[in-house]
């Protein structure tokens, strides 16, 4: 059966607070995730207080679920996920 090809979109509100915790568990999940792409928002005074985290995940399906599941524990953080089944 061939692999999903899963999509994980993450809005970080209070990215100041938040960014190590984020940045700590895509870390230590590096190794399922193909492509990420960060983009933040800046306000009227240039500051970025939240932005949006999109991941293209490969390999090991479970522990992309994982990932997900402890992103999604953490406050301000709002996960989506897209999955395409091949």
């Amino acid at each position: 059966m061939p692999e999903k090809h899963i999509i994980l979109g993450a809005h970080v509100t209070e990215r100041v607070q938040n960014a190590a915790e984020v940045q700590r568990l895509l870390g230590e999940y590096g190794r399922c995730i193909r492509t990420r792409l960060g983009m933040h928002h800046l306000d009227v005074e240039g500051r970025a207080p939240c932005g949006v985290v999109v991941l293209e995940m490969t390999g090991d399906e479970g522990e992309c679920r994982e990932l997900k599941r402890r992103l999604e524990l953490l406050p301000g953080l709002e996960v989506q996920e897209m999955v395409f089944e091949h």
